[in-house]
């Protein structure tokens, strides 16, 4: 090939190991093509892996070096081996902190831009945990597993790995600089060695030397490994993150430092292609193999027989890159573009993840599994890297401070993990407060009849003002922040911790679950059945205000809402979907409770079940086969004894493939469609059995469902749901006016 030709395509040899570079550059290209792809490079995820063995090589011959150094003849061990510490957490903080600490700053501030209450909780507390690098562990115990394609993924989620190589940094110095005080102190034959001692200390990671860091090494490794490999089958979504568990993979590149360097040329120029072939085998298989597991050695013994291949032992020349083969690895790893992603590899992988995540909030993607979209993501993912890399990563790295302004690093790393942590605090904090405010107001607007196009109420008179927008999904940002179950406490619900809640309390005892309503007034509506009345609390609590009742809530969560007592077929204890037993002889007693004390006295009964009860399956006591006939018996029972017929509530829609935190985030107004059978099965089932003359039927459908059947997950500017088939408490209060109308119908006002 003409020497200029070559020199424009090949990156002259240097001191750095070009094909190191390339192997960032593959594993690099892997991740973020696994992410943008993932069905058409199904192993790419094992980038990391190979990132791993790369880290770990390097690390362990720098750390070796210094060993060596601080036993040095004539040296002062314990003094040198702290100054050396101070010194390499110093080198350590330089080469990373800065470039995550500005990726980090700029997901906060896009983060913060986008306005999403839920996207910043989401998001503060992973950053908090990648400032501190313990990622990996906060996402261990969130159960998260980071190769699905979960829903709620942040933007920081990819720090897991980072995590884990700065907390082997933090462990490894100090396991070497103790297999160092053995090598160097331990006796000899008494028969000096050639060169002296000072030439032993040089080749301390060669022959005798080795063998007790080696065994170090291995021992470490294979500890690790196997409780990996134990994990990986009994907990593979830890096994995937935590350091125990995964830290073997840096130490195996730890063990190449040790090995000796290979001499023979046809073993130079085959083992790095063979370990090519391993890791180009893991990327484009995937696997069912649960991993990482024994699956991980392909791509990390890949990576170390190229490394050791290339070099092994004996530092940056030994390749002889420049008398190297034109076909071996090392040659052609001087290929400029794998020079260049191997170069900004670092800055790629922090911030091709932020990309894919964050996008979708600002720009108007029409579709974003669109091939054009994902190589512009892969294009703008390369630019912010190389900007990275040149801005930030480079001039600090140029940075070289004598041993006496290792001070001043440390102090910078401080004020760069001191920024990232009050500003993510600052993130977390202001939603936080700004939705207690925001869930006062949205409440005093739910429950204030003057708003009459807010919630469920825009539904009763939007088209008496001409003038206003149909009500069914539109949207309002500052509400539909209550629709995201990325909330907990009062966000995931604007009344809870105010006077309602749509989640029963003191399950299955005999205990009333609360009174609300007129407390002055001597009679009450009574409310039995399950969540599906529950979550009708701030209607019937208004209602009840306009009409002058109190409320006595009497629910039960489990047998039909308590609706009917259960036979024994199914045994005195029944384990529940959900592992949670339930006891036949208590969901009896409370129903029979009720029935006795609370019965008598209700000036009206209403009642509200979910339809899953009366699939007529007759697997459990809760789809009981004869549930419809109980059902029917007790709401006879009820006429009979109040001398007013229950109002039995309609149940509102549920969402069609409901997908939890994302239903409003990225669907505000998500439809459902040929919803009147699930909302009407109770009554059918009852209708069916011509059981329909024994309660009132209050139908709801007219607060969900448009003209066209269409039922949405927002109304009247205002979030409906509070999962995929409850109702949101502030849509819930909107509806009061409509609650009190048609229950003064049925009372006869």
């Amino acid at each position: 090939m003409n020497e200029s030709i070559r020199s424009i395509l090949f990156r002259p040899a240097s001191r750095m190991r070009a094909d190191i570079q390339a192997l960032r550059a593959i594993a690099v290209l892997a991740v973020v093509a696994y992410h943008l792809w993932p069905t058409r490079l199904a192993g790419g995820f094992m980038g990391v892996d190979v990132f791993f063995v790369i880290s770990g090589y390097l690390m362990t011959m720098t750390i070796w070096k210094g060993v060596r150094e601080v036993n040095r003849p004539g040296g002062h061990r314990l003094r040198d081996s702290v100054g050396y510490l101070l010194g390499f957490y110093a080198r350590r903080i330089k080469r990373l902190a800065p470039a995550a600490t500005v990726c980090l700053l700029a997901i906060l501030a896009v983060v913060r831009i986008i306005g999403n209450f839920g996207l910043q909780m989401a998001t503060a507390p992973q950053v908090f945990a990648s400032t501190i690098f313990m990622q990996n562990w906060f996402l261990a115990s969130q159960a998260a597993d980071y190769l699905g394609a979960g829903a709620g993924a942040t933007a920081v989620q990819h720090f897991w790995s980072l995590s884990i190589e700065e907390q082997f940094y933090m462990l490894w110095p100090l396991l070497l600089l103790l297999a160092g005080l053995f090598v160097f102190t331990r006796p000899t034959d008494g028969k000096p060695e050639r060169g002296g001692q000072e030439s032993q200390v040089e080749d301390s990671a060669k022959g005798r030397d080795a063998v007790i860091p080696l065994a170090v090494i291995l021992l470490f490794t294979a500890a690790s490994f196997a409780y990996g490999l134990y994990l990986t089958y009994n907990n593979p979504a830890a096994a995937y993150l935590v350091t125990p568990a995964r830290i073997w993979e840096l130490s195996l590149g730890g063990i190449i430092v040790f090995l000796p360097a290979l001499k023979h040329r046809g073993l130079r120029l085959a083992l790095p292609w063979l370990g090519v072939a391993l890791i180009t085998y893991a990327l484009l298989n995937s696997t069912s193999v649960p991993f990482p597991g024994w699956y991980a050695l392909i791509p990390t013994l890949g990576a170390l027989l190229v490394i050791h291949g290339g070099g092994g032992a004996s530092g940056p020349q030994a390749a002889g890159e420049g008398k190297a083969h034109p076909l071996s690895f090392a040659s052609l790893s001087r290929f400029r573009p794998a020079q260049f992603f191997g170069d900004i590899s670092y800055s790629l992988y922090l911030y091709h993840w932020p990309l894919l995540v964050l996008a979708p909030f600002v720009l108007p993607l029409p579709d974003h599994s669109a091939r054009l979209i994902e190589v512009i993501f892969f294009v703008l993912s390369v630019v912010l890297a190389w900007l990275s890399y040149r801005l930030v990563e480079s001039p600090t790295r140029a940075f070289q401070p004598k041993k006496a302004a290792n001070a001043k690093v440390w102090a910078v790393g401080a004020a760069c993990l001191a920024t990232v942590l009050v500003l993510a605090y600052a993130i977390q904090a202001w939603p936080t407060n700004s939705t207690e405010t925001a869930a006062e107001r949205a409440f005093e607007r739910a429950v204030d009849p003057g708003y009459l196009v807010f919630g469920a109420r825009a539904t009763q008179h939007w088209s008496r003002s001409p003038s206003s927008p149909n009500p069914y999904g539109l949207t309002d940002p500052e509400w539909a922040q209550f629709g995201s179950s990325y909330f907990s406490g009062v966000a995931d619900d604007p009344a809870n911790g105010f006077e309602f809640t749509t989640r029963a309390a003191a399950r299955g005892s005999l205990e009333i679950i609360g009174e609300f309503g007129d407390s002055d007034a001597e009679e009450y509506i009574l409310v039995l059945g399950d969540s599906h009345s529950q979550q009708w609390y701030p209607a019937l609590d208004i209602a009840a205000r306009n009409l002058g009742f109190k409320v006595i809530a009497a629910n039960s969560v489990q047998a039909g809402g308590g609706m009917f007592e259960l036979d024994y077929s199914f045994g005195e204890t029944w384990v529940q979907n959900n592992g949670v037993e339930f006891s036949v002889s208590r969901a009896n007693g409370r129903f029979n409770w009720i029935k006795d004390n609370l019965w008598d006295d209700a000036s009206l009964v209403v009642v509200g079940v979910s339809p899953r009860y009366f699939t007529g399956t007759g697997e459990s006591p809760e789809t009981s086969s004869d549930a419809s006939a109980r059902l029917a018996a007790t709401l006879e029972g009820l006429y009979a004894v109040t001398g007013t017929k229950p109002v039995l509530i309609q149940a509102p829609p549920r969402i069609e493939d409901y997908d939890g935190q994302t239903a409003y985030i990225d669907k505000m107004d998500k439809v459902s469609t040929g919803v009147e059978e699930y909302m009407n099965r109770v009554y059918n089932g009852l209708e069916g059995i011509g059981a329909s003359d024994t309660f009132e039927y209050l139908e709801v459908s007219s607060l969900f469902l448009d003209d066209g059947g269409f039922s949405h997950t927002q109304i009247g500017g205002v979030p409906v749901y509070h999962d995929e088939g409850h109702i949101n408490t502030l849509y819930a209060a909107s509806a009061g006016e409509f609650f009190t109308e048609r229950l003064r119908a049925i009372i006869g006002e």
